[in-house]
């Protein structure tokens, strides 16, 4: 799928087109396995698996905390349909994942895209 940039999904990367970015790195390296922490509405997410269509093979597990994250934030459904809209569903895992947790037991990866809330 060509890079078409996802505006109805809500993200502050929209304003920088940073999705085409997402979307470049990933067709230059053509990674076999992503993790994605903070995912939002999944503007990034999508980007990200515009690409790995257009390359045919990788796969995206994307985590976040969802509901249970007390400030804005998407749901799972949401996040889901977002990612049917684009027909990119065999592209992309959704999970349920804090990642300081995820780092007591880190998986192995080719790219990493990080993007949550922090303390500064």
């Amino acid at each position: 799928m060509k890079y078409q940039n996802p505006t109805e999904i809500e993200s502050s990367y929209i304003e920088n087109d940073l999705g085409r970015t997402l979307y470049d790195l990933v067709l230059k390296h053509e990674p076999k396995k992503v993790v994605e922490f903070g995912i939002l509405y999944g503007y990034s997410t999508v980007a990200m698996a515009m690409a790995l269509d257009e390359v045919g093979a990788g796969h995206i597990y994307a985590n976040d905390l969802f509901e249970d994250y007390s400030f804005k934030h998407g749901t799972i459904e949401e996040v889901q349909n977002n990612i049917d809209r684009y027909e990119l569903t065999k592209y992309v895992t959704l999970g349920k994942k804090n990642f300081d947790e995820w780092l007591k037991q880190p998986e192995d990866f080719d790219l990493l895209h990080f993007d949550v809330s922090n303390k500064g």
